[in-house]
């Protein structure tokens, strides 16, 4: 992989695996879908409620209720492209 990753970077990268830590409360490597919002927030992006439900269908496609850490970092590196 190449050092430019697009338009995230190593420190971003670490963000997001920080915030996904601290919701990620059984340390099961998953988070409720439903966190979704308030992380996301978290990252210093504006959603409308009706974004954050779209960003749920792309990290939870199968409506499982939980995520994992690399949906969320995929899914902050396209918003952000």
């Amino acid at each position: 992989m190449s050092k430019n990753q697009g338009s995230m970077d190593e420190v971003q990268v670490a963000q997001i695996r920080e915030i996904f830590t601290l919701f990620d409360k059984n340390s099961d490597g998953y988070v409720n879908t439903s966190e979704l919002g308030t992380i996301i927030r978290g990252l210093d992006m504006q959603p409308t409620q009706a974004e954050v439900k779209e960003m749920e269908k792309d990290v939870d496609p199968n409506d499982s209720g939980s995520f994992e850490q690399n949906s969320l970092i995929s899914l902050v590196y396209r918003k952000n492209k």
